[in-house]
């Protein structure tokens, strides 16, 4: 874009992105915002015709350059990078200065510059500040106020005899007085940044003072700017060799994403004339394309999968008259579905999506984290009836925790009232599920089922409610259980399909334990919880444990029948929830969801964002941030026990109560 287009483009208010005309320099404005965002050493680039004038080599000159400072800010919406090197022209000293004939005790050039060779870096270094100075004046004019993110490294060799900060905050030139929330708030964001493997500190003036070019000439031109002139200490590469760390990048991108909106919060309710209730507002609410392919890819890869059709066992219920009828001598031996993919071929392609392209690094690592996920559950899969399998569970799923045992005996040794009660059988119980599918106004087969390793099963991916064939139910039983199959397996995996992405249909790391907790929330709900319904759940954690501890099915299904005191026939249907596959974690999960899902719903609002669909806990604030700026669509389905909760019996409410 030459510049006259790019000036047209900031003086209409217009969204855009491109390369000045030379390259030297790249801008986008991908929404309009009180910020703006600078890394005007980020570049490398030379002219051509100046090389064999060059006194340094491209390594020398990279150390002092800025590397990957552009990186940095890719996640925000307005943004300006430099691509050409400082040492053909400084874009952080003034126009008079700005040509180096020597920096940093080494000489630059081996034969002298001509007039020409100054005249065309000059008038590349006044084109980038006629555009910057155009872009924060428009910001100025639209919000009152403009906060310029102003990004440098530096390295650590050029401090030999002292410990350097991680981050340095140049504010000398800086009203203090006028901006001190802001400033004060950058500050302590800065210090919130964890990288792995680094530690470090932050500083205010210790190393640079806040001199350089661009603050003072923004600053000079009006009171309403604010400079944040910030060095990042080069601790994402190695200044030996010029190696970037990808972890430490990632991790330093992550953090500097939520320490700049959060200040640039601050800054715009200080008095912008804009008010942001909501600090994701101040992203972008543009699904970029390296989002937009990722998630399909990885959306196409995954499609179809359901995972409990491959692990629940097609044999449990001959398994199970021949284990009983053997007097529980005869270790069941359990047979699955053929895989129908190929482990290698699946962890090809999904290590191939190029999920390094996107700009924003929270989006980036959430991308990442499922990616893992699902080729983490493949490998389980591929070693279904072994030892192996059981390994890979707990990678994907864990164990019960100490809080988890305590909670599953406090609940296992409560007594349950045996009441006499007239049994719905699975005929009945077809019925009463198609009505609550009714109720919902939505559309699911339900059908009888076999070898179901519960009393119903939902498939998402054949939207198909299946009765196991000879259970039978009580009222309050089957009131719950269409609450949590209905209201919110069926309606999440509907919802999900409102967004346009669809990372939420795939699943998220963790999305069965926030699942099945916000399942069992809404049977709580319904008020058809029982005293049985919780001990179930109890008994399903101390199962796994017994599982993982001793791995003997005998010992597990003799533990469910001696001490938590379920019939071999019930104790048979839990046991084999732990054993299947050849070792599954994920039932103690159920109760540790429940217990962390309700806290959640009773301390506020954000609960309704565990409706969006195979999304999780560990990720609240993501989603959060991504149904603000538009990347999802608020959960247009909720289920009926959210909006009209209904209270337990006495017992219940008295046990749930004290699960800890």
């Amino acid at each position: 874009m030459t510049e006259a287009e790019i000036l047209g483009k900031i003086a209409r208010g217009e969204c855009f992105s491109g390369v000045s005309e030379d390259d030297s320099f790249f801008i986008a404005v991908d929404e309009w915002v009180p910020y703006v965002c600078a890394a005007i050493h980020n570049g490398g680039n030379f002219r051509k015709d100046l090389l064999p004038k060059m006194a340094l080599s491209k390594f020398e000159r990279w150390q002092e350059e800025d590397p990957k400072t552009g990186r940095f800010i890719s996640a925000f919406p307005i943004r300006i990078i430099a691509h050409d090197s400082r040492y053909e022209y400084d874009l952080n000293r003034p126009p008079s200065e700005c040509i180096y004939d020597s920096a940093w005790g080494k000489t630059v050039w081996k034969s002298p510059l001509t007039k020409e060779d100054r005249r065309v870096s000059l008038e590349k270094h006044r084109r980038f500040y006629r555009v910057l100075t155009a872009v924060v004046k428009r910001v100025e004019t639209q919000f009152d106020r403009c906060l310029v993110y102003d990004m440098h490294s530096f390295c650590v060799r050029d401090y030999p005899k002292r410990s350097q900060p991680l981050f340095n905050l140049g504010t000398k030139n800086v009203d203090r007085v006028r901006y001190r929330q802001t400033v004060e708030s950058w500050l302590h964001e800065l210090t919130r940044i964890r990288l792995p493997h680094v530690s470090g500190r932050t500083s205010e003036n210790e190393n640079f003072q806040g001199e350089g070019f661009l603050l003072k000439h923004l600053t000079k031109r009006s009171k309403n700017v604010l400079v944040l002139a910030t060095e990042i200490k080069k601790v994402y590469c190695d200044e030996k060799t010029g190696d970037v760390f990808p972890a430490i990048m990632l991790a330093l991108r992550e953090g500097l994403k939520r320490a700049v909106v959060n200040t640039a919060s601050v800054f715009a309710a200080g008095g912008a004339s804009h008010k942001y209730g909501k600090r994701q507002r101040l992203l972008s609410s543009t699904i970029t394309d390296d989002i937009r392919t990722v998630d399909e890819r990885l959306h196409k890869l995954s499609r179809g999968f359901d995972l409990l059709d491959f692990i629940n066992p097609v044999n449990k219920e001959s398994e199970k008259n021949r284990f009983l009828r053997s007097k529980f001598r005869t270790r069941p031996r359990f047979r699955h579905k053929p895989l129908p993919i190929d482990p290698i071929v699946f962890k090809r392609e999904a290590y191939s999506i190029p999920v390094s392209r996107i700009r924003d690094a929270q989006i980036q690592s959430m991308y990442r984290d499922i990616i893992e996920a699902q080729v983490s559950l493949v490998d389980m899969l591929a070693r279904r009836g072994s030892k192996d399998f059981l390994f890979e569970s707990l990678k994907q799923y864990g164990e019960p925790d100490a809080a988890d045992l305590a909670n599953a005996r406090y609940l296992v040794h409560f007594p349950v009232e045996s009441r006499p009660m007239r049994p719905i059988r699975a005929e009945a119980a077809v019925r009463r599920m198609r009505a609550t599918v009714k109720l919902y106004g939505q559309e699911c087969r339900v059908c009888i089922g076999e070898n179901l390793s519960a009393k119903a099963m939902f498939s998402p991916g054949r939207r198909e409610l299946q009765i196991q064939q000879d259970a039978s139910f009580s009222e309050g039983e089957i009131l719950a259980l269409g609450h949590h199959e209905v209201g919110v397996h069926l309606l999440t995996t509907i919802n999900a399909r409102s967004h346009e992405l669809k990372f939420t249909r795939t699943g998220m790391p963790a999305y069965s334990y926030t699942q099945e907790g916000l399942a069992i929330v809404s049977e709580y709900l319904s008020g058809g919880m029982s005293v049985s319904r919780l001990r179930e759940l109890g008994c399903r954690v101390l199962a796994v444990r017994s599982m993982i501890r001793d791995y003997d099915f005998k010992t597990t299904f003799e533990l469910l029948v001696d001490e938590c005191g379920l019939n071999p026939d019930s104790a048979f249907d839990v046991a084999t929830r732990a054993y299947r596959g050849g070792g599954l974690t994920k039932d103690f999960l159920y109760l540790k969801g429940f217990k962390d899902v309700l806290n959640l719903y009773r301390s506020g609002e954000r609960w309704r964002f565990l409706l969006l669909g195979k999304v999780s806990l560990d990720y609240l604030d993501i989603l959060e941030e991504l149904v603000s700026r538009g990347f999802l669509k608020k959960a247009p389905l909720m289920p009926i026990p959210f909006r009209k909760p209904k209270k337990a019996s006495a017992a219940v409410e008295f046990l749930v109560s004290g699960i800890k």
